[in-house]
Parts: C-alpha cells; sequence; structure tokens
C-alpha cells in the first residue's frame, strides 16, 4: 500500500492542462475561465506564486490509510506543505476533471477507475486572484 501511494503521488503531480467543463443536466455548461488556466499553469510552475496562492492553514483531508481513525477538522501547513507538480495525463491511469460550481469557485478531481482513489482540490478567486483553498490527499471512494 506505501509503494501504490507513492506511486499514485508521483504520477499525479507531474501536467498538461485540458479544458473540461461541468456538465449538470439542465444548466448550462459553465466554462473553465481563460484567467484559471492561466494561473493554474503558474501555480505549478513556480513555488513561490504556488505558497503566496494558497490560504493556510489550509482546510483538507490527509490521505486515506495516513492514519488509523477519522481526522476531523484537518488542517495543511505552510511548513507540511508539499509542492504540487502539474499533472500528467499520459495513460489512461489516472484522469482529471474541472467541475465550475460557480464563475469564482472551481474543483478538481484526479482519479483512477483502476484503484478506486482519488484527489480533489478547490480553487476559488478572491480579491488577489485565483487561490487554492481546500485540498483532499488521496482518498478511497
Amino acid at each position: 500500500m506505501k509503494y501504490m501511494y507513492l506511486f499514485v503521488m508521483l504520477t499525479l503531480f507531474s501536467c498538461e492542462i485540458t479544458q473540461k467543463e461541468k456538465e449538470v443536466e439542465g444548466e448550462p455548461k459553465l466554462e473553465v475561465p481563460k484567467d484559471f488556466y492561466e494561473f493554474y499553469a503558474k501555480f505549478h510552475a513556480d513555488t513561490v506564486f504556488q505558497l503566496q496562492r494558497i490560504t493556510f492553514p489550509l482546510s483538507g483531508k490527509p490521505s486515506s490509510g495516513q492514519f488509523e481513525f477519522e481526522v476531523s477538522d484537518f488542517k495543511w501547513t505552510r511548513d507540511g506543505w508539499r509542492i504540487h507538480k502539474a499533472f500528467q495525463e499520459e495513460d489512461d491511469t489516472f484522469s482529471r476533471k474541472f467541475v465550475v460550481h460557480a464563475p469564482g469557485m472551481i474543483s478538481e478531481f484526479i482519479y483512477t477507475q483502476t484503484f478506486g482513489f482519488y484527489m480533489e482540490r478547490r480553487f476559488a478567486k478572491l480579491s488577489d486572484g485565483w487561490n487554492l483553498i481546500y485540498f483532499a490527499d488521496m482518498q478511497q471512494r
């Protein structure tokens, strides 16, 4: 399990961006804004920028299996943060989906059907631009 987690994390954080849209029956599709893609590329290319655009302490969840008990109200800290690298969609092992909840709120899901794991990041457009506001590390469905 430990090696599978390492494999998953290395694969996940290595990204070429492809545009995905929210698809909800009866509602018009909200497209991912162009300025989000520009932010997203810089977020993964510039570590200083990444740390500036994370609202610490960051709400989220640690990787499932990291603790033997359910962790509630988990917060990521700047000291414990692992820099995120861009996602590479090179094979069919992992997929990525962006869900636009509103013009200034986007969730990103990276998941695998094969192993039943996913991670989630939520971004919001704040006064200084796009920011990461939530991160759930690898979770089992």
